[in-house]
């Protein structure tokens, strides 16, 4: 008598404890599949007023961004287009391809400063 109800407690812990899995299963692959809200950034970095090269990268909390670099007087770079945050990285996709620039930034985990390198050129801008 006392294995027939040692079967039956073995039977119904079994039961119970595939139950709990599958209810954990189930909620962390809803969890899983939850967006994060991820708003954009909402602000401006540039080069000092009294350089000439008028660099700016305007990034918006709409995920869209205006950039100027006005470094080399026969190529001025004017464009905006869209970014993409990841992290500390900003990777900004113009709405016109054929223009080469620096496209991606990272910004400081304070977020006063933006750093680019494109091949041997260097560009570091702060909060305006």
């Amino acid at each position: 008598m006392q294995q027939i109800k040692n079967q039956k407690f073995k039977g119904n812990c079994m039961k119970n404890f595939i139950k709990l899995s599958f209810v954990l299963l189930i909620i962390s692959c809803c969890s899983a599949f939850t967006t994060i809200k991820n708003d954009g950034l909402n602000i401006t970095y540039g080069v000092s007023d009294s350089d000439p090269s008028k660099i700016e990268l305007k990034l918006n909390k709409n995920y869209t961004f205006t950039y100027q670099d006005l470094s080399v007087s026969s190529k001025e770079i004017k464009l905006s287009g869209t970014y993409m945050l990841k992290k500390n990285t900003v990777v900004l996709i113009p709405a016109e391809e054929e223009i080469k620039f620096h496209n991606k930034w990272k910004i400081s985990t304070d977020k006063k400063t933006a750093k680019s390198r494109r091949w041997l050129c260097f560009y570091t801008l702060r909060v305006k």
